[in-house]
């Protein structure tokens, strides 16, 4: 109950108390605040249970990176006992988030995860667009490919890609 007394006393500096169809969430006043909690995230590897629970899926997929991958600017890496939790928050969002989240952020358990938990992905294999280095659904199947995740039914694509 005190941790609520303390966040009250900062709504309005450092956090605001916004809300949305889903209720009432607490942000931050300005980005950079959020920069700096994720950056203190990223060096107590036990306070990233706290910052995926109580993070928006929004941020989420920006701000993390899997186990083993790396990207410049992400500040948070999620260790593989997350990986649950990471899936059970994400997955509600759009398609095209999670796919560029597969692409460039996930490692093969995770993204083995997203798959099984939203089949509707590998919808996105079945339109490329020209040119086909600008498609993010052309770099999705390079990730599903680098993961060993495409089925038995899309090595068309797969040699289609290797020609391209």
């Amino acid at each position: 109950m005190r941790a609520r007394g303390e966040l009250q006393a900062l709504n309005g500096s450092m956090l605001n108390l916004a809300e949305d169809e889903d209720g009432p969430y607490w942000t931050y006043q300005h980005p950079t605040v959020g920069d700096a909690f994720a950056s203190h995230v990223a060096k107590n590897p036990e306070l990233v249970d706290l910052y995926l629970r109580g993070a928006k899926p929004e941020t989420i997929i920006n701000e993390v990176v899997c186990a083993r991958i790396k990207v410049r600017v992400a500040p948070v890496v999620v260790p593989a006992s997350l990986n649950k939790l990471l899936v059970e928050r994400i997955a509600p969002l759009g398609t095209g988030s999670l796919v560029s989240f597969i692409t460039y952020r996930s490692n093969s358990a995770v993204t083995r995860m997203l798959l099984k938990h939203r089949s509707d992905l590998r919808k996105r294999l079945n339109w490329l667009v020209s040119p086909l280095s600008d498609d993010l659904d052309v770099k999705f199947v390079l990730a599903l490919s680098r993961h060993g995740l495409l089925t038995e039914q899309e090595p068309d694509r797969r040699t289609i890609l290797l020609a391209a």
